[in-house]
């Protein structure tokens, strides 16, 4: 995708059942932006969607609100 689109830097959100601080960091090494553990909240995952749909360059990959707490 981000070779396809590189002048829009798309944001990519993996969205998974796995929720350990390994799994976080291994999703940001395969180059995933943000790392959402299931069951997400809707609305803090749309937030994050929003959010990434109107950014204009790069920001710093981590875990966001959709996350939940690191196992």
């Amino acid at each position: 995708m981000r070779e396809r689109y590189p002048s829009k830097k798309p944001a990519v959100i993996a969205l998974t059942g796995y929720g350990s601080a390994n799994d976080y960091q291994r999703a940001l090494s395969a180059g995933f932006d943000h790392h959402v553990v299931k069951p997400a909240d809707p609305e803090a995952l749309l937030q994050l969607i929003d959010s990434a749909m109107r950014r204009t360059s790069p920001t710093t990959s981590g875990r966001s609100a959709a996350s939940g707490p690191a196992a």
